[in-house]
């Protein structure tokens, strides 16, 4: 595929235009994770694992392509927005004059590379699928979080305590990861697994905290009248 040029620019650079303007409107709907700073990161981190891999051309410009639309979705929907984004992304390359079997390449790789739960088939797919997880293994993990949950807190319309969502993302997320062999297998391949586990650890202590803070708190005192030791609650 010969690289394609759209008002003067490559069309990794037209497109990245594109999505900016969408994405744009994220905060105000309440994505404050799934925003232009989140796939401008998937982007970039596709970019370093495709020169780790030593790939190029039209699978190179897939991967970018496909990282940038791949959240595009969640403007319209969260639930299956996966191929809300890819067909958002036919659109966009249909109206430059993309190759129809390009366009199936970026499709395949926003559908099957960042569906929940992941499920890579092959290289391309696992590069974009540890992309858009890159942040598990990093020291920023928690930031992150944090900013995932305010999303949520939005898109639910409730406050979700600590302890709920630390819980929820150890034992429904990273637990689940930690279980899904081809998911394991993209993330061992580019030398991820070491730092997952590290926050998965530091989420673990984490959680024993909170849960301690959340006990009641009780003193033991001895009852005379039954003669026996009993509690009562600390002032």
């Amino acid at each position: 595929m010969e690289t394609v040029v759209k008002n003067g620019h490559k069309i990794e650079e037209e497109a990245l235009r594109d999505v900016r303007r969408m994405l744009s409107y994220a905060e105000s709907l309440g994505l404050h994770y799934h925003n232009i700073e989140h796939t401008v990161g998937v982007a970039k981190e596709a970019g370093r694992l495709a020169d780790i891999e030593g790939i190029g051309g039209s699978d190179r410009t897939h991967l970018t392509l496909a990282a940038l639309y791949h959240d595009t979705g969640m403007l319209i929907r969260q639930k299956g927005h996966e191929e809300v984004g890819a067909a958002i992304a036919r659109n966009w390359l249909e109206s430059s004059q993309y190759g129809n079997q390009d366009i199936k390449e970026v499709e395949r790789l926003i559908v099957f590379g960042t569906r929940m739960p992941p499920n890579p088939r092959d290289l391309l797919e696992e590069i974009i699928c540890a992309s858009d997880h890159r942040n598990i293994c990093k020291p920023e993990f928690f930031s992150d979080n944090i900013r995932l949950k305010r999303e949520r807190e939005a898109l639910e319309g409730r406050q979700i305590p600590m302890l709920e969502w630390y819980a929820a993302t150890r034992d429904g997320y990273l637990e689940a990861l930690l279980k899904n062999e081809r998911f394991m297998h993209a993330i061992r391949r580019f030398g991820m697994e070491s730092g997952m586990r590290e926050n998965y650890s530091k989420l673990s202590t984490l959680i024993e905290d909170l849960a301690l803070d959340n006990l009641p708190r009780y003193v033991p005192r001895t009852d005379s009248t039954f003669g026996r030791l009993s509690t009562a609650r600390r002032t």
